[in-house]
């Protein structure tokens, strides 16, 4: 068999997340966050984390976000403002504030 031509590609090493059940922390919010940008940005969710960065986002995903947000929280959150949050964490934050109003 010839393997002429053929090049071969070296796979990166698939890295073991744990599972954590935040919900079970008293964490919700972040479970249905962690949902919602897992499903619009399709993002595996089990690597999203309350540290995980939002400010890497392109702005179409940032934007993308954004609706789902104001989709999903209509009226207690503002999605301008949430788009602008630099990690999960934060975007969960606001999203607390908004909903405890």
């Amino acid at each position: 068999m010839a393997l002429e031509g053929l090049v071969w590609v070296q796979r990166p090493a698939l890295v073991a997340v744990p599972q954590i059940d935040w919900s079970a922390m008293g964490m919700p919010v972040f479970t249905e966050v962690r949902t919602l940008i897992s499903e619009t940005l399709r993002i595996p969710a089990d690597h999203l984390t309350p540290d995980t960065r939002l400010t890497d986002l392109d702005s179409l995903a940032r934007a993308e976000l954004a609706v789902a947000l104001e989709n999903s929280y209509a009226g207690k959150v503002d999605g301008d403002r949430a788009a602008r949050a630099a990690t999960v964490k934060e975007l969960v934050t606001l999203l607390e504030k908004g909903l405890s109003r």
